[in-house]
């Protein structure tokens, strides 16, 4: 699994975007194996297969999401 990061859009708040961001993978057939949220932004963790594909429905859709590495997760 990798994670998905998501930053809310201007004048959305995180919670909504990411609820409107899992569903936007979901309609995709993309499930999300894992998610947590911060004060700031969101992940969202996939199977490694489905990265770039997530990250193109999202982007597609409107959201600002990119993939982390292993060094931008804390442990």
């Amino acid at each position: 699994m990798k994670p998905i990061a998501i930053v809310p859009r201007p004048g959305r708040e995180i919670g909504v975007e990411l609820h409107d961001a899992l569903a936007c993978l979901r309609s995709a057939e993309i499930y999300a194996r894992n998610a947590a949220i911060g004060r700031a932004f969101a992940l969202i963790w996939v199977d490694d297969e489905n990265v770039l594909n997530s990250i193109e429905t999202l982007r597609i859709a409107g959201f600002q999401a990119t993939a982390l590495t292993e060094t931008d997760v804390p442990h």
